[in-house]
This record gives C-alpha cells, sequence and structure tokens, in this order.
C-alpha cells in the first residue's frame, strides 16, 4: 500500500528523521535533498535512507558524507583525468543521486553512474565509482522534467510502511526539539503581549516563504535554499536579511530581475579555486551548488578561493561563511552593493556598505564565534528601515546630499553612508570591492542598479570566499589558542566573543501588517 506525500514533505521529515539518527544541520540538509532527488526521479530514496539506518548507528552520518567524498573526488579526476571513489561499507548510492546527476552535466562521467540499476532502485550500495573527464551531459531541468512535475503537482506515492518508519523518526525529532527545524505551527497572538505583535513559528515562516517564491516563479528546489535563508535570518534576529526581503523577491522574478529557473555552473580548472556562475539567480543555490566543491578543496589543498559569480544579493553573508564553520573550516566571505558610501573627502558614492564576514570553527562540528557586518558605518537597511517606521537615524551614520551630517533617514538615503573608521573602513571597503567585484568578474559598485526596484536589470553581484582548513596549518594547535582567547575575553564581565551563545528561537514576533503582506504573497 502507498500513501501521497508532497516533495518537500520528503525533505522535511528526512532532515528531522536525519537529526534524530546523530546527522547534524548541513549533513541533514544534504541528505534530505539527495533522497527526495533519487525518490522523485526514480524511487527508492525514502527505502536507501531505512536500509541506511537497520545497518547500525553511525552508518546514516557516514553516507550523508557521500556528497563531499564525490567532490573531492571530482577534483582529482579534473587534475589528472580520472578517479576512482571506494566506500567502505559499500554505498547505496540514493544518497548521491543528484550529485551525480551534476557531476555529469559537468562533463565528469560516473560508472555506475545516474542510469544505473543501483541509482534507479536507490537500495543497491555499489562498493566504488570510476570518474573521468568526458562532455557534459545536458538535461532538463526540474520544471521541464515530467517527474519532477508530476510529483508537485499531484504528489509522490511511495510505501506506507517506510514512510511510517520515517515519521515516527522524524516526530521523535520534534519531541526533542531543534533550532533550526522546529515543529510546524499556525500564528499566534502572543497571549498577554502586545496585540500589534504576531508570534509566528520558524517553520511556518520558511514554509511561507517557500510557497510565495514558487507562487512568483521560483522552481522549487532553488526556493528551498532562499527560503531557509530567510527562515535563519528571522531566527537570528535579521530582519533586514529576513522576511523584509522576500515582496522584492516576489516582484523581481515576476519581471524578471531574478531567474528562478536556472542551474548554477560550477567549475574547477585549478587546484584550490573554484567558481560557480549564478547564471543571474540567488545567490543561495548558486552557493549552495558550489559548496561541497569549496569543502573539499580547502581539504585537499589547505585553502581554497570561491568565486560566486553574477548572482542576485545574497542578503547575509553570515549565513555561508557559519555553513563553512560547521564543517570544520574557517570561512571569510565579502560581497558589495549599491553605491551608497562616498570616498573620505569626496561627494559622490562610489563603494557599496560592501559587507564581510567570518566564521571560526570550534572543533566540535560548531561555530567558536563569528561576525558579519558592513564596512560602512551602518548597514543600508537600517537606514531604509529607520525610514519607512519615521525615526532618526543617529549622528554619524551618513551625510546629506550636500555632504552635510545628518540624522535624518530621508536626508541620509537622498546622500550617502560613511566608512566606519573613516579611512581605516574605507581600506576595508575597497578590499571587499576587490574581492567581491574583480575577483569574481561581477559588478562594480558603481555599477550595481537599486537592488529592490521591481523592474531593471539583474544584480549581477558576486562573493568571494576564503576557506581554510586549520589541520593544515597549525592543527590541534589552532582550537588550542583558540579556547585560550575566549577564556581571556570570558574572564572580562560583559565581554564575549561575537556571535556566541546564539540560539535560534522557536517562535518570533512579526509585525502583523508583514505577516499579512507574507501570506498574501504565498496566496493563504
Amino acid at each position: 500500500m502507498t500513501v501521497t506525500v508532497a516533495p518537500r514533505e520528503v525533505v522535511d521529515q528526512v532532515h528531522r528523521a536525519s537529526r534524530s539518527h546523530g546527522c547534524d544541520p548541513d549533513l541533514a540538509d544534504r541528505l534530505a535533498t539527495e533522497i527526495a532527488f533519487c525518490e522523485i526521479h526514480h524511487g527508492g530514496g525514502i527505502a536507501a535512507w531505512v536500509g541506511l539506518v537497520d545497518a547500525g548507528d553511525g552508518r546514516l552520518a557516514e553516507a550523508a558524507h557521500g556528497p563531499f567524498r564525490l567532490a573531492a573526488a571530482e577534483v582529482v579526476a579534473r587534475s589528472t583525468g580520472s578517479a576512482r571513489l571506494t566506500f567502505d561499507p559499500p554505498l547505496p548510492l540514493a544518497v548521491i543521486a543528484r550529485s551525480l546527476r551534476d557531476l555529469e552535466r559537468r562533463g565528469v562521467r560516473c560508472t555506475p553512474g545516474v542510469d544505473s540499476a543501483a541509482v534507479l532502485t536507490g537500495t543497491d550500495p555499489v562498493p566504488s565509482l570510476e570518474l573521468a573527464l568526458g562532455e557534459p551531459v545536458r538535461a532538463g531541468n526540474s520544471r521541464s522534467d515530467g517527474a519532477s512535475e508530476a510529483a508537485y503537482h499531484d504528489g509522490l506515492p511511495v510505501d506506507r510502511t517506510l514512510w511510517q518508519r520515517l515519521s515516527d523518526a522524524a516526530a521523535d525529532f520534534r519531541l526533542r526539539g531543534d533550532p533550526r527545524r522546529c515543529p510546524r505551527a499556525h500564528f499566534l497572538i502572543a497571549a498577554g503581549k502586545d496585540s500589534n505583535v504576531t508570534q509566528v513559528s520558524l517553520d511556518t515562516i520558511e514554509s511561507t516563504t517557500h510557497r510565495a517564491l514558487v507562487r512568483h516563479g521560483c522552481r522549487d528546489d532553488i526556493a528551498v535554499h532562499v527560503a531557509n535563508a530567510v527562515r535563519v535570518a528571522e531566527g537570528n534576529g535579521n530582519r533586514i536579511c529576513g522576511l523584509y526581503y522576500l515582496e522584492s523577491y516576489c516582484r523581481q522574478l515576476e519581471t524578471g530581475r531574478i531567474d528562478g529557473d536556472v542551474d548554477p555552473v560550477v567549475s574547477v580548472d585549478r587546484p584550490g579555486t573554484v567558481r560557480v556562475d549564478g547564471r543571474l539567480g540567488f545567490a543561495q543555490s548558486a552557493f549552495a551548488a558550489a559548496f561541497p566543491h569549496a569543502v573539499a578543496s580547502a581539504r585537499a589543498n589547505g585553502i581554497c578561493g570561491l568565486s560566486v559569480e553574477h548572482t542576485h544579493t545574497c542578503t547575509s553573508l553570515g549565513y555561508f561563511t557559519e555553513q563553512f564553520a560547521r564543517e570544520g573550516l574557517l570561512g571569510i566571505g565579502a560581497t558589495n552593493a549599491t553605491p551608497r558610501v562616498a570616498p573620505p573627502g569626496g561627494s559622490r558614492a562610489v563603494l557599496g556598505t560592501n559587507p564581510f564576514a567570518m566564521a571560526v570553527p570550534d572543533g566540535e562540528g560548531g561555530i567558536a564565534f563569528q561576525f558579519d557586518f558592513s564596512t560602512s558605518a551602518v548597514a543600508l537597511g537600517k537606514i531604509t528601515m529607520a525610514a519607512a517606521a519615521g525615526e532618526e537615524i543617529p549622528s554619524g551614520w551618513a551625510v546629506d546630499s550636500e555632504g552635510n551630517p545628518t540624522t535624518n533617514p530621508d536626508a541620509a538615503l537622498d546622500g550617502s553612508l560613511l566608512s566606519a573608521g573613516g579611512y581605516k573602513g574605507y581600506g576595508l571597503g575597497l578590499m571587499v570591492e576587490v574581492l567581491a567585484a574583480g575577483l569574481t568578474g561581477s559588478r562594480l559598485s558603481v555599477d550595481v542598479p537599486p537592488l529592490k526596484a521591481p523592474e531593471g536589470p539583474p544584480h549581477d553581484l558576486g562573493q568571494f570566499y576564503v576557506v581554510i582548513d586549520p589541520s593544515g596549518y597549525s592543527g590541534d594547535g589552532f582550537t588550542e589558542r583558540l579556547t585560550a582567547l575566549a577564556a581571556t575575553i570570558a574572564e572580562q564581565p560583559g565581554a564575549r566573543l561575537p556571535g556566541t551563545g546564539r540560539e535560534a528561537p522557536d517562535n518570533v514576533n512579526l509585525e502583523p501588517d508583514l505577516w499579512e503582506a507574507t501570506q498574501a504573497l504565498a496566496g493563504d
């Protein structure tokens, strides 16, 4: 007997169920994407997941590293012409089905490959893969693919017993709780609190954002990445990069400023150099395509430069750098934006707010500390939100169009922001400009069009990441020195490392108008 489920339910249930069996959030995300892809296109994905669980504790988490190992093998294949990847114990190809498809699209042939019986059933483990350079295989995207279209419109028929096994594991994880994936709930007016505040679960924010994006023309699998970024931003209290951006995303999808139906192109032409052409689509999906390659490259070479090219604005850089830290890697990121900052002594804005971010691993799969801030005195979004709220801004944030200091947010928007720290901040802003525009071949800030206007040319922005494997340098001494640094800071009352002790709540408070607008975008 079968039960019909939505593709998104498969992703959610596999993620939660994998967490209940010991996978960290990033591995669970990767595993959920691969299993759902296999289930949609070949069947057998959920059966493969259950088989891994039955094989014993730790087997699931071990298998979830499959995409990263495949990416590392691709680096070798591109350097030598071929590579052999062995699995002990053998690996069900269901857990790398999508990665195999993407690899062949990039011109690396695998034996067995995406058309093998092992992938078609999803449950037959293989002991090894042979990789060799070949011609790229062009395939239809999920919008034109019959299997995906049928799944998204009609649902997926899955074995009832297997689905119950998966659901039971997911329910167990819901009971124990998780800061990133909390139980789905409808929004509530917080009892006994301000009646002008609406309390909404992060799960509801993510699912509603996903529906809104798809409704306005974004491909389902791409919307998954963007919706998760919105969720994380709201959970961190980063309102500027959360739902505040959703209407802009939706309107620009409608007008074509964002291509919501494009596959990024990843290239690894030299060791330690990973590039991804976002093809004027979302930065989140471009980063996701390149992420396993950057991780593999950093581990193989000690350091990697990841160039994310020609994308929509990435909003929060910290969302991306923290993913590297959870892999045990130090991540530093930079991006530019619409010109808002004039050089010292100048009168015309030539730089964006040009943020940079760094996330540092703690050696245990977590984040020791992280920061993400603009090189301007303040992020532009804080001024636009002040203008929308009719509030003044602090002195020292901006100057008006005549170059005079101002506390009026509207005058600041007509003028220029100030660099943080004067010449020092100006120098950092130039550094970010060179990394984000010069190395990626994307737009200079001075050429970036207004980011939130519904119509106009694509953003065509770049982000550049330096990814470092500490084990390739000081080894265990890295974590030891971090621990000593943190202890020295913690000795001082009120002092702490940035970004520490932060845990996303289950629910967040939103303005009712914002939430109503979000639901309207989703068609609720």
